[in-house]
């Protein structure tokens, strides 16, 4: 149980949060699947492509884990991410403010590796932190 939470933990904290994407194959099963992505493809290569985008929006982006379950080989984790908008993200142009995106990722990891991911990130506290939705600001 604890080597599974570990292997998600390496991912999100050791490459997510440092862009650090060469050592992938070590945590990423060749068959992984993302479930956000539009892609056929599976596998490191789609774990690695969706880190670049995030990171070209938020280069400076740190996610630390919070907390994590583990029920048999799904580890569901609530994350927290900072960083500051610096790239082009939803056809919204860099503010250069920062942002704190609280989530849950939800992980099948499978003889020490990531079979797949799902989950959910508050993206709309985001928006509202960047000043993007015209009308609506936090208090």
């Amino acid at each position: 149980m604890e080597d599974r939470k570990s292997v998600v933990r390496c991912f999100i904290e050791d490459m997510v949060s440092t862009g650090k994407t060469d050592q992938l194959s070590t945590v990423i099963a060749d068959d992984y699947v993302d479930y956000y992505s539009n892609s056929s493809r599976r596998g490191p290569e789609v774990a690695r492509t969706h880190i670049e985008a995030v990171r070209s929006t938020y280069p400076d982006l740190i996610v630390k884990v919070i907390e994590q379950y583990c029920d048999g080989d799904v580890v569901i984790s609530t994350i927290r991410g900072t960083a500051t908008h610096k790239g082009k993200w939803l056809n919204i142009e860099p503010t250069n403010k920062p942002i704190v995106i609280d989530g849950v990722n939800i992980n099948r990891v499978v003889e020490g590796k990531i079979v797949s991911h799902s989950g959910f990130a508050n993206t709309l506290e985001a928006l509202l932190e960047i000043g993007a939705l015209p009308g609506i600001g936090t208090s």
